[in-house]
């Protein structure tokens, strides 16, 4: 296994190594917004905010963060650098360190949380079908299966990546179907909320916006 497989490095990606295409990059963001812990981040939002009101900022967020996302990738494509190295012309070369920091922070957190919530995942099949219940075991080959997707890098998982992207937006079409059809968007309009809310629809913005930036 070769630590060079995912191309991470502060050169310019060579035009020959640049093979992901249009649907590979559709695959790769499907994949991206459909992880556990942002679907769970959407769910803290209710009964806070009405759920039109969440949609909307789910929505408004999603839109700038593109935008945002958007005009990233057009400034990478023409040079072939990553993030932090273009982040340099304007932050200077110690300034762009600060924010490469803090992305390594905040992604470590993310990977460390879907990584447990696999674990349940994973735990709770092995102990109702093997009556196999070890969560650290579940946890170790989580974990494990997170570091071996880093080290192989966008590019060792390409192949596979379609897959699980279509198995992902089917699981999730499923369970909006079963959601609909059990409580009608009537139902979900007319949710009571909570008589002290802790978010707000500005907060609530904030959260979508901030998910979006991690992913420069």
């Amino acid at each position: 296994m070769h630590l060079n497989n995912g191309h991470d490095t502060i050169q310019p990606t060579q035009s020959e190594d640049r093979n992901l295409g249009l649907i590979g990059t559709i695959f790769l963001w499907t994949a991206a917004t459909l992880v556990t812990p942002t679907i769970m981040t959407g769910q803290m939002f209710i009964p806070d905010v009405s759920p039109s009101s969440a949609f909307f900022m789910v929505l408004l967020g999603s839109v700038l963060g593109c935008l945002a996302l958007g005009a990233v990738a057009v400034i990478g494509t023409r040079t072939g650098l990553p993030t932090f190295m273009i982040a340099r012309s304007t932050y200077g070369y110690h300034g762009s360190k600060i924010f490469a920091s803090l992305n390594v922070v905040i992604l470590t957190g993310w990977s460390l949380i879907q990584g447990y919530l696999g674990a349940l995942a994973l735990n709770k099949v092995t102990a109702t079908l093997f009556g196999l219940d070890n969560i650290l075991l579940a946890i170790f080959l989580t974990q494990g299966l997170v570091l071996v997707i880093t080290i192989l890098g966008h590019t060792g998982i390409q192949k596979i990546e379609g897959i699980a992207s279509s198995l992902m937006l089917i699981m999730a079409l499923a369970i909006t179907y079963k959601l609909l059809s059990e409580n009608g968007l009537g139902d979900i309009k007319n949710l009571p909320l909570s008589d002290t809310p802790s978010l707000t629809m500005a907060i609530v913005f904030d959260i979508v916006l901030a998910l979006d930036h991690p992913a420069m």
